[in-house]
Order: C-alpha cells, then structure tokens, then sequence
C-alpha cells in the first residue's frame, strides 16, 4: 500500500520560483508491513525525474510516450514474486516550475538537498518502523532522480549508505552542452528572455540553470546561463559551476 501525507518544509520556503513549501510525500509500505509489527525495515528514496513530480510517478498517465505503470505494481512484482526482500520505499517531491529542482540547494527552486536529508528523511524515521541507520538507507533514481540520487548519497554517506544510479545527468559536457544551442537555435534571432513555454530547450537550460548556476543578482530569472548571446561562445566560469 501507499501512503500520501504532506509536509511543509522551510528549505523550500521563499524560492525565488515561488513554488510550493508543501509538499507530497508518498510511502510504500511492504505487504507485510502491518502483519509483523515488531518489524523494522530498511528504507529506499526513490527520487523522480526533470518533468515528474511525486504524484505523477505514483498515478503516471496512460499514454504519451514516458507510459509505465504505476509504481504500486511495480514494486509489488518486485517484493511480491521477484522476492526481493521487503522494504519501505519513499517518494519525495522534486517538482519545479521549470521542471525540477534537481535534488540540488539552489535559493532558486530551493534547497532540495536540505529537504531531503533535514526533512524527509527524519520525518519518515518519526513515523514508520524503519532501521533508522545509513547502513539501512539508500537512495535511488533516474535520470534527474539518479543525478539526486549520486549527490545525495555522496555528500551525505552518514544519511545514505547505498545509492543506485540510471541514465543519471553526470557527462554534461557529452549530454547537456549541445542543448545550450539547441535553445539559441530555437529562439534566434532573439536574445534569451526566459522560459517560453512548450519550447522543451528554454524550459530545460532555464531550468539547469536555475538550478546549477543561479544568481539572485541578475533578476528578472535569476539565473547565469552558460552561453554568450549572440555568439554562442560558452561562459567557462558558469559552465564549470554546472559540472561542479
């Protein structure tokens, strides 16, 4: 079974985005959560990706071209007949107006590290049976959620003892740098001026940047993109804040 609850967080209150403090949290419980409870479990984070929120991985849609099912029958299969032994699993919220927050700090879209660690992860100790020890914790992903998954259990291995990472955003020079004139190429001649919605290369660069490279000194987006406009000529020092 899963569980949604809310919670409210000040890490992520007062993000430049204006996006929400609150927000869901889903729990999945193992089939044998409730018929043993002297029982404690190990618990895995699993973090979504850029364009997912928690709810969307729990209840995806049904058609479009990311179609999966959702996760409650996955992670049946997975402890049911595929014997994996059993395990709570939580679903955090990364969502962002622009796409996701990365499971980055970022004054931003907010401090989805700190959410996280200071969060949810003492949050769900205080409320379910879990083995409250990063012996007993991990955290896993795809994609933005797997680039999350390798920054949080890295920088935080007295939180995280295990992390699994899938198709995570780590070579940006290979997979994120031709996205930059992607972006300039579908807005030129104009200069860039934000996100423009259903453009899919403003949406993401204005996303990674706000999350990889963001200024509170350079409103209205707040942001330092990584290339010159109009030459295209990329910016080293924001660039390598990108691939700090």
């Amino acid at each position: 079974m899963i569980v949604h609850s809310k919670l409210e967080s000040a890490h992520l209150a007062g993000n430049l985005l204006g996006d929400p403090s609150e927000r869901d949290l889903f729990v999945y419980l193992p089939p044998d959560y409730h018929e043993q409870p002297d029982r404690h479990y190990p618990v895995a984070y699993l973090l979504h990706a850029l364009g997912d929120s928690a709810a969307t991985m729990v209840t995806p849609a049904t058609d479009g071209q990311r179609w999966r099912p959702p996760i409650e029958d996955v992670l049946d299969a997975a402890f049911g007949r595929l014997g994996v032994p059993p395990m709570i699993v939580v679903m955090p919220d990364g969502w962002s107006r622009w796409g996701c927050g990365q499971w980055v700090d970022s004054p931003v879209t907010g401090n989805f590290e700190q959410y996280v660690v200071h969060d949810v992860v003492p949050t769900i100790d205080a409320t379910y049976r879990t083995i409250p020890a990063a012996s007993s914790r991990g955290v896993f992903g795809f994609s933005s959620g797997g680039f999350g998954s390798w920054n949080l259990a890295s920088k935080h291995p007295d939180v995280f003892g295990a992390m699994a990472v899938l198709s995570a955003d780590s070579w940006l020079d290979m997979t994120h740098k031709s996205m930059l004139y992607k972006y300039l190429d579908s807005i030129w001649p104009e200069a860039p001026n934000g996100p423009i919605e259903g453009n899919f290369w403003a949406e993401i660069v204005y996303n990674y940047s706000a999350t990889y490279s963001p200024n509170v000194d350079n409103p209205p987006f707040f942001v330092d993109l990584p290339m010159a406009f109009p030459s295209g000529e990329l910016r080293q020092d924001v660039w390598d804040r990108w691939l700090a």
